[in-house]
């Protein structure tokens, strides 16, 4: 993974761009790591993929009798729409 300054980001945006779309970026500032820029189609395929995982847990759960399956969707549901808003306290 390429490893970059915020500075050296902020002056060379557009090559930045066009490398996060072969691989991912780094960006740091003062030495911490803060974003990685990514390409979007490999950030829809690594959103999906965590949805899948957290769907076969829920069906998994349904299953074993943990919840029914209305109570699994709505479980999601408000969890999903809790994490997408950043209210994440009912965790």
């Amino acid at each position: 993974m390429l490893t970059i300054g915020a500075t050296e980001l902020k002056n060379r945006l557009g090559e930045f761009i066009d490398k996060a779309r072969r691989e991912p970026v780094l960006v740091q500032s003062h030495g911490r790591d803060v974003v990685v820029m990514l390409d979007h189609a490999e950030y829809e395929r690594l959103r999906q993929l965590e949805d899948s995982y957290w769907i076969a847990r829920a069906e998994q759960a349904a299953r074993n009798g943990f919840m029914s399956t209305e109570e699994t969707v709505a479980y999601l549901q408000e969890r999903l729409g809790n994490y997408q808003t950043g209210n994440q306290e009912s965790q």
